[in-house]
């Protein structure tokens, strides 16, 4: 038997040898047949060589040409290689265009990498010359030269300063013409600093806004200009509102609807909520904006739709009345029933349960656990209530909204109850809706809707599919009061013979794309970039796919995206390779305007926004005292605090000798304009300015004071900006809660080089201040409520000292103090002492002024 397998293992080594042999022999012999091809391996390996050969940047398009005129010789090689013995020359140069061909992009980033790094030292004295400020960051983006460059900038860290940078080493360094240079901004005022700025350099480079480069796009093909519909967001928000009265005067099914949406669908109905702890779900409740359509404040958009039912109707209601029986004792206060049906000595009771009898305030499952129990507890002692004093108590439950068939279900409740149902007159629901500020509400979202609508080239149906799709019935309610008020607006375009910005973009794209207008740029640098939007988008496409040598260089900070309202979309920034090719994306990080300590805060902000590019943003500089202060105020005028920082600051100045250059006072809305700024004067401040947030975007000041940080219809965070059902017309849903607002805030916060100011009223904070009051806690030892994470105060009872929960009455953990040597809170806040710094640490001394 061992002499078989011998024999065996005999012949499989002889077949072994005689194959490979064969194998060699073959693999020689069809390297042979390629040999005639050695003069373009060759012409191959020469030409990528000179890509590397140090004195340019190589490009996407420069290996993408490589890799189609030589592509084919990757299919001559359809055998190993590896097995020839013969022509080692030949193979070698074949091994050198393979290694080119299979690992090109990593030995071309290599390079890239090293190019940036001589080329960025080569330039520094150009920069000097030209007096433009720049860190090691701006100029590897400067001398960037992909196909596509995004340099992420955040906010102060010299992002102007890198324009210039580019447009000067374009012109002095790479001898580009003026003229084969395009640079684009999104706002006359954005247009006319880079202007000021690049003039310096050379008068003949062509600076545009997107509307006027569009503009004489159209004009320059068509042989006219087009009237462009609206000046100013003012006049087309006017015109919605104009068309919704309208509509609702003449038309009684569009007023049906429109009552119907306003009665239960003017809130989002959240299904899942997204508080991480129970207090941060307690202070949602005392920042709540929801009201009823008689504008009572409601605790839930639940309560708010069970009264506008009740409310339309005709049955008589009152919200959160006392119990008519006592009920209080030692552990419980007075019994206040969600709602009291008068006329029929009827409680109602709403409880916010699934229908496993479960609650979901946070995230958190164990503290949902806890709060079952408890709110099972709850639920109990009143349903007691109602069976010891023999009162008719209606219960409705949080799973019959989620469900849809809320309105049948208490519609049987009631008439269960012998409560009479009449629906009320349209006509009378009307006049309470014009007592509100829906119309104009609903005018705004409107305008952001047709915005992003138009500029991304969506059709009606699309959006209306979608939401039958995710049977979103909010979404089909605010698209049957949207459509014909779409309708009108088109209908008013084509009767004044007029075009909107986004059909002129769109229009403009479509010439560049027919060859009606041909361009000759080389560079087309955009600044802002996070503003930009698909109908901008499909010009710049046109106009690179015109001419493949032309280079994309932008500049943005999706942190500073604010202007979704008039069709930015954000994740065209996020996704700028998918829509726009390969990219070489930068970030600038290093902030010259404002000390680290306010880097610190602001970065901490707007990073709980989870839909954004990441990056953190750091100073060297650092200041002594707090850069971002809460001053709180005790009623609705700011007048009283706002003087105050003025006057602190001022007599700082004058003790320092300093002149302050400009104080920035910024409101969310215009109508947060103080009352006689313009005679406001103070010695050592030469300019106090209001601005809206919007208008803010892109300056600086000395000092920044925000305003109106509060709750409400126009609070701030807004609810209309951030409205959920905007998600249907981005490219990608926005699941942060507030995220555009908290943008815009972070745009505020980052204003000023050395303070920052939010005045606040302490009684109606906003959801933001109570982030960045819990923010600044930190380093401090601060205990926290064992229930709902709340802050722990020291409060004084008969009794003496103890511990009680910040978010009392909603949450009555206590503990007791082993130790009375505690400071009493008596839960007042007063009034906050204002420190001023002018300079940063090592520069100056400071000072805290005290009032």
């Amino acid at each position: 038997m061992i002499y078989i397998i011998l024999i065996l293992a005999l012949v499989y080594i002889i077949f072994f040898f005689i194959y490979k042999e064969y194998q060699i022999n073959k693999a020689n012999k069809r390297l042979l047949d390629i040999k005639k091809y050695r003069k373009s391996f060759q012409e191959a390996v020469e030409e990528f060589k000179f890509f590397m050969a140090g004195s340019e940047y190589f490009n996407k398009k420069k290996y993408t040409t490589w890799n189609k005129k030589f592509g084919y010789l990757t299919k001559k090689i359809n055998f190993n290689l590896k097995k020839t013995t013969t022509e080692q020359d030949l193979k070698e140069l074949i091994l050198k265009y393979l290694n080119y061909q299979s690992n090109g992009r990593q030995i071309i980033d290599k390079y890239n990498e090293k190019f940036i790094i001589k080329e960025s030292e080569r330039i520094s004295q150009l920069l000097k010359k030209l007096n433009i400020e720049n860190n090691s960051d701006q100029r590897r983006a400067i001398v960037c030269e992909e196909d596509n460059t995004l340099v992420i900038a955040g906010a102060g860290t010299g992002k102007t300063q890198t324009i210039l940078g580019k447009v000067a080493y374009l012109y002095r360094m790479k001898n580009i013409k003026p003229e084969e240079i395009l640079l684009l901004s999104f706002t006359k005022k954005a247009e006319q600093e880079l202007k000021n700025r690049v003039y310096k350099i050379n008068k003949r480079f062509n600076i545009s806004t997107f509307n006027g480069i569009g503009y004489s796009i159209i004009g320059k093909a068509s042989g006219y200009k087009p009237s462009v519909a609206f000046g100013n967001d003012k006049d087309f928000v006017k015109l919605i509102n104009d068309e919704i009265n309208s509509k609702l005067q003449s038309s009684s099914h569009f007023l049906s609807l429109a009552t119907n949406y306003f009665l239960y669908y003017l809130y989002p109905i959240i299904l899942v909520p997204g508080y991480e702890t129970k207090d941060e779900y307690y202070k949602s409740l005392k920042t709540g904006n929801i009201f009823t359509i008689k504008r009572e404040r409601v605790k839930s958009i639940q309560e708010a739709m069970i009264a506008n039912f009740l409310y339309s109707h005709k049955i008589n209601y009152k919200y959160e009345e006392f119990y008519k029986h006592k009920t209080i004792d030692k552990d419980y206060a007075q019994y206040k029933p969600d709602f009291y049906l008068s006329d029929y000595d009827v409680y109602l009771e709403h409880f916010g349960i699934d229908r496993n009898r479960k609650t979901h305030f946070t995230k958190d499952e164990e503290q949902n656990k806890r709060d079952s129990v408890k709110y099972a507890k709850d639920m109990k002692i009143k349903r007691n209530f109602h069976s010891q004093y023999k009162t008719k108590l209606i219960e409705t439950y949080s799973y019959e909204f989620f469900e849809g068939d809320w309105q049948e279900k208490l519609t049987e409740k009631l008439t269960q109850n012998r409560v009479k149902l009449e629906k009320r007159n349209d006509d009378e629901i009307l006049e309470e809706i014009r007592k509100s500020e829906y119309v104009r509400l609903i005018s705004l979202l409107m305008r952001t809707f047709i915005n992003l609508i138009k500029s991304g080239d969506y059709s009606l149906d699309t959006i209306k599919n979608k939401f039958k799709t995710n049977k979103d019935a909010r979404g089909i309610a605010f698209m049957q009061i949207f459509e014909p008020i779409f309708k009108a607006y088109h209908d008013y375009l084509k009767e004044k013979n007029l075009i909107d910005f986004n059909d002129m973009l769109l229009i403009a794209a479509d010439y560049v794309s027919k060859e009606k207008f041909i361009h000759s740029y080389k560079y087309i640098i955009i600044d802002e970039f996070q503003d930009f939007s698909f109908s901008k988008l499909k010009l710049i496409k046109a106009m690179m796919a015109q001419n493949s040598q032309t280079r994309l260089f932008c500049v943005g900070d999706d942190w500073q995206s604010i202007f979704r309202f008039s069709g930015a979309d954000v994740n065209l920034m996020f996704n700028f390779e998918k829509y726009l090719g390969f990219t070489k994306t930068l970030k600038l990080e290093e902030c010259h305007r404002f000390s680290n300590q306010l880097a610190e805060i602001s970065n901490n902000f707007i990073l709980k926004n989870d839909h954004q590019l990441k990056k953190r943003l750091f100073s060297d500089s650092q200041i002594r005292v707090a850069p971002l202060q809460i001053i709180y105020k005790d009623s609705k005028n700011d007048s009283v605090p706002l003087k105050n920082i003025l006057e602190a600051i001022n007599n700082f100045a004058q003790k320092n000798d300093k002149i302050i250059k400009k104080v920035l006072l910024l409101g969310r809305f215009h109508h947060n304009r103080p009352v006689g700024i313009k005679d406001w004067r103070y010695s050592n401040i030469e300019n106090i300015e209001f601005l809206t947030i919007h208008k803010a975007k892109g300056l600086t000041c000395d000092f920044a004071i925000i305003l109106n940080n509060e709750t409400g219809k126009y609070g701030f965070p807004s609810n209309i900006a951030d409205d959920p059902l905007i998600n249907s017309v981005l490219s990608e849903i926005d699941p942060s809660e507030h995220s555009e607002e908290r943008r815009l805030m972070y745009v505020a916060m980052t204003r000023a080089r050395f303070q920052v100011f939010l005045i606040v009223d302490k009684k109606n904070k906003s959801s933001f201040i109570f982030e960045l009051e819990k923010n600044n806690e930190e380093g401090e030892k601060i205990k926290r409520c064992f229930e709902c994470k709340g802050e722990m105060v020291v409060r004084l009872s008969k009794y003496g000292k103890f511990y009680g929960c910040s978010n009392f009455p909603d949450c009555r953990y206590t503990e007791e103090i082993y130790s009375q040597n505690e400071d009493v809170n008596y839960d007042t806040i007063d009034k906050k002492n204002i420190e001023i710094e002018l300079s940063f640490a090592g520069r100056s001394s400071s000072k805290n002024l005290v009032f």
